[in-house]
């Protein structure tokens, strides 16, 4: 007791004085690192908080996207009857007797621009346009629309940030993807059958998807690349059959970085219909290997994001699924079927929610 009389000590907010010495006694060092260790404390709880905040945030921005895109292609169907084609627009022609002499390349985006508040755009191309990608002159092909922009992927400085989307149009489980199997007219007439909904100037109707709108994809997210040999680079070696190509693609980079172009690859432009450019296939599980004959040929354009986990998915019905990229993708030996066969898919769930006509039972996925 006599000590503490002696001692006692008047406290405050900021100091304490000591009333026998009059001092003023500051924190000593001991205190003023536990007040710090507290805060770091404190700080190291709620960073991983705000982090897992912020990617919720950006992924239901990305679902967000993906049901105004749904919502697009339902006002467009109920316009014309049938879904846009993938690729679709004027043919160029020779400058000396007039013929064919590249196949038409405008997007099913183009098709979309009036109902995805971009009508300025469209009126800007004009009906059945010409495409023409002309990086100097910056005109309508390469407007940058932001409800096609996922926020979870990259911002790379490595292509044009103009252009640039990260939604795919679904060719369904079957590689033959591209516009021309040659380079003469009349450029693949014969792939305006698809086994998916978009294909090369296709027009599906909402009866075509036999296998219920419910089971049937219409867009899967795309990444842009990081850098070469990195996911969302198109594989230009391209491979005979699924596995084959997955196997060129270990921990998220291919074995040879030389096989990967960022410049020419999905998510590159959105208003150019060509298949390494806008579309996907329903073979190679989300987030794995892509492999065409470069960005008009026929292969594997894979669907992924930077999502953990797997990708999202628009259905037929306008709802947004999640796959993972472990959905069961049946027998990735075998090579895909051809464009017009009205088979079941040999690649599981995923080749099946892929084909609008295969006739194949879906589950739970």
């Amino acid at each position: 007791m006599l000590f503490f009389a002696r001692h006692r000590v008047v406290t405050s907010e900021r100091y304490i004085v000591n009333e026998k010495t009059g001092r003023v006694r500051g924190f000593t060092l001991i205190e003023l690192l536990v007040v710090i260790a507290i805060i770091a404390v404190l700080i190291a709880l709620l960073l991983p908080a705000v982090q897992q905040a912020r990617v919720a945030a950006r992924r239901s921005q990305c679902k967000n996207n993906l049901k105004q895109l749904g919502l697009a292609l339902h006002n467009y169907l109920d316009v014309y009857s049938t879904f846009p084609p993938r690729q679709h627009g004027s043919y160029s022609t020779s400058s000396t007797n007039g013929t064919p002499s590249a196949p038409p390349r405008a997007s099913a985006y183009y098709s979309l621009l009036p109902y995805i508040d971009q009508a300025n755009v469209f009126n800007q191309l004009g009906p059945n346009p010409t495409y023409v990608w002309d990086e100097s002159s910056q005109n309508g092909w390469w407007t940058k629309i932001p409800g096609i922009l996922c926020p979870s992927d990259i911002d790379t400085s490595r292509v044009s940030k103009i252009g640039q989307h990260n939604y795919g149009f679904s060719a369904g489980d079957t590689a033959q993807i591209s516009s021309s199997a040659s380079t003469s007219f009349p450029f693949s007439s014969n792939r305006q059958n698809s086994r998916g909904v978009f294909a090369f100037q296709s027009r599906v109707r909402i009866a075509d998807l036999s296998d219920g709108s419910s089971n049937t994809i219409l867009m899967a997210e795309i990444v842009r690349p990081a850098q070469d040999g990195r996911i969302g680079t198109v594989n230009t070696t391209g491979t005979s059959n699924p596995a084959g190509c997955k196997a060129l693609f270990v921990g998220g980079v291919y074995s040879n970085s030389s096989w990967a172009d960022p410049i020419n690859s999905n998510g590159i432009r959105w208003s150019d219909g060509r298949a390494g450019y806008t579309s996907i296939n329903t073979i190679l599980p989300p987030n794995s290997a892509s492999c065409l004959g470069y960005t008009d040929g026929d292969g594997y354009s894979t669907a992924g994001s930077r999502h953990t986990g797997g990708a999202q998915v628009l259905m037929g019905d306008g709802s947004v699924r999640f796959i993972s990229e472990n959905i069961n993708t049946g027998d990735l030996s075998q090579a895909p079927p051809t464009y017009n066969a009205g088979t079941p898919s040999p690649f599981g769930v995923w080749g099946g929610l892929g084909s609008k006509s295969g006739g194949e039972v879906i589950g739970e996925f």
